[in-house]
This record gives C-alpha cells, structure tokens and sequence, in this order.
C-alpha cells in the first residue's frame, strides 16, 4: 500500500466519523462539544501525518475535509433550527458560589442539605460521613462508614443519614450520637435511598428492591423488577416506589403493599441510573441515563411530559426542590444546571467544579444549592436575580 493510499483510506476514516455526528446529536451542547473533540483527533492525525509523511501531498486531503467539514456545520445548523426554543433560553437566574470546603479523600460522592438549612452533610470515596455547617463550612462531626465509599442517602431533616457498600448497610441517627444499627442486605447494594421522614430505607441487588425498616433493620418487604436495579426512590408521601434498570424500563410500585403500580419505558437502551419524585400532587418523576439529558414523565398517566438537554456528558445527580418548582442536576461535565421543573426551561449554569459533579442539594426555602465532586470539595452556591 502507497503512503497516499495509506493517507487516503485514514482521510476517509475520519471524514466517515465527523460525517456521522448529526446522527449522534442529542442536543446542539452535546453535538458541538463532540464535534469539538472529533475535530481536535482528526487536525491531530493530520499533523503525526504530515510529520511521518512530509513527502507526501495533503491539497487533497485537506479539500475533501473542508467539503465534508462545511456539509456537517450545515446540518449542524439545521439542527440548532430543529431543537426546542426552550433548550436555547438565556439563564434567567444566578446561583453565586459563596463557600467551597475541602471534604473527603477520594472524592465527594453525595451530599445533603438539612431542614434548618444550615447544615451539610456528605458522603465520600473515604468511606465516611461528615457534618458540616453550611454558612462557615466548619467540619462538625465524622462518622466512620463503610470499607470503601459504596452509596449513601439522607432524610430530609438528615436525622436519617445511610450508607451501603458490597452487602451490608449501616444506618445512623445523628441526633442521638451513634450508628443505629447495621445489617446485611444480601448481594451488592446498587442503590440506596430513604423515604423523607427517615423511616423507609430502599436499595437495589441483584434484580430485587428491598424495602427495609430504617429504624429497626428489618426487611419489610422485596420486589422482584426482573433485571438489575441501577436506581430507586420514594415519593414524598410514601405511597410510591420507583425502580430503573436497563433498556430504559422503570418500575412503580405501591409501596404500602408491594403491587406493580406500571411501567414506563423508552426507545433508547440507555440504564436508567437516576431517579427523583417531584411533588405527590403533581405525579411527576425524574429519570437519567447513560446520555446527556434528563426525562420528565408524569407517573401517573406514564406520559414521557418532555426531555432536557444541555450537559454534554452523563448526568450523575438529580434533585428537586421541596416545593416542586427546581430541579438541579450534576454531571460529569463538571458543571450543575438549574432547570423549571413545569416548563422545562434552563434558568442557570453553574461552573467551577474541576471533577465529575456526583451530588446536589437543593435547602428547603429553593435559595441555596450543595454540590458535590470527584475534586473532593462540596461548593454552596446562593441564589441571587441577574
């Protein structure tokens, strides 16, 4: 083979690749930042090739890469006409940073704002639990988790704080000093979450979703979801599970009784690795997945009401505000969006994180929202009109 058919054939590669990229796109943010990183490889390769090959001519390389490359910002446009109006709004609030802390080795993994809000407490790739206090970021108290991080939860008050890793869970009462109690809870914990009043613990393995009784440890009762759990919650009255696993498919179940309630599904294959109940009245459940956006349904019709999209990787986080109108999501693009959670319009971006955002909070009065990342700190962010 000639180095120019060599080149040809590598040329042809990469135009086949950035060629493809309308087809991929979720969101004109997620296309353009692909579109980024592929052209970023390809002028890359150009260059090793004219360093390793400088006899060789590129004129007709280079011509036929900025065909295709000028077809592709055509279709790219096109998309941008296509998306929804709403996913294009200007911010329209501001969410100052007023408080970075430096918390857990191994990264921040989970985070939770207390019902006075003012206080913090989070979950790290340590192993532990820490109490903080939000306004001075003042450690407060340590308590000795798990060996290894695995996954963690709080009530709403925080009088709850949980944490499972390979097949046991410990469970504390902060208010009284002292792990409560711990106990097996079979295979591999996949997932965890509590019920708002600290009562209900819920974790996914294997295919079941364990409902337990936090205060004592015993298991109330199990559900069989008939594939791998990724994710759970709670709805805030306690009248409804919520379990996700591969293929798009989520479970609700009647958590009085255990009874399949229905089930929501998608096109896409992703694992639902996200769940958030939003207000009982309002019947509205939050999902993510393995891509960029997030899916708002209304569990009560199964209705798909609508899909965000604006983070450029996988959403780790999904949280919303007690009174139902915000939702906060954190994601491996380091940053954390703030959305309408009725009209799914974006109102903000926050930057600053230097890691995967793993965790966010959002305090009872909507004014203040936590985050936590993989740079091992929790970020307190205050909200303020532009």
């Amino acid at each position: 083979m000639t180095e120019q058919t060599s080149l040809r054939k590598i040329v042809a590669q990469l135009v086949k690749r950035v060629r493809g990229l309308p087809e991929q796109v979720l969101s004109l943010e997620k296309g353009y930042a692909q579109l980024s990183v592929e052209l970023s490889e390809l002028k890359q390769q150009l260059a090793e090739i004219r360093q390793q090959q400088p006899s060789v001519s590129l004129s007709s390389a280079d011509d036929q890469l900025a065909v295709e490359l000028a077809e592709l910002k055509k279709q790219v446009a096109e998309l941008s006409q296509q998306r929804p109006a709403s996913t294009l709004s200007k911010p329209s609030i501001n969410f100052s940073p007023i408080t970075t802390i430096s918390a857990h080795k191994g990264g921040v993994k989970f985070v939770a704002i207390a019902a006075d809000g003012q206080h913090i407490a989070s979950g790290g790739g340590d192993g532990t639990i820490k109490g903080w206090n939000l306004n001075t970021g003042e450690l407060q108290r340590t308590l000795a988790g798990a060996d290894g991080s695995g996954r963690f939860a709080a009530s709403a008050d925080n009088q709850t704080l949980a944490n499972c890793h390979t097949s046991k869970i410990w469970v504390w009462v902060p208010r009284i000093g002292d792990q409560a109690h711990a106990f097996a809870s079979g295979q591999s914990c996949s997932c965890l979450t509590i019920s708002r009043d600290g009562q209900l613990l819920i974790n996914g393995h294997g295919r079941n979703v364990n409902v337990w009784d936090a205060r004592t440890g015993q298991l109330v009762r199990s559900l069989d979801h008939e594939d791998t759990v990724f994710s759970v919650a709670i709805s805030a009255d306690k009248q409804t599970i919520a379990s996700g696993s591969r293929k798009y498919n989520i479970k609700l179940w009647d958590a009085s009784t255990g009874e399949l309630i229905s089930t929501l599904s998608d096109s896409n294959d992703n694992v639902v690795r996200l769940l958030a109940f939003g207000l009982a009245k309002e019947k509205v459940l939050v999902s993510g997945g393995d891509d960029s956006s997030i899916k708002l349904w209304n569990f009560g019709t199964g209705e798909q009401l609508r899909v965000l999209y604006g983070h450029m990787r996988r959403v780790r986080s999904v949280v919303v505000s007690d009174n139902g109108k915000l939702l906060a999501s954190g994601s491996e693009d380091e940053t954390v969006r703030v959305w309408d959670l009725s009209t799914g319009e974006p109102l903000s971006v926050l930057s600053g994180h230097l890691g995967l955002v793993n965790s966010v909070a959002i305090s009872p009065d909507g004014q203040t929202i936590a985050s936590g990342s993989d740079d091992m700190t929790i970020k307190i962010w205050r909200l303020g009109q532009m």
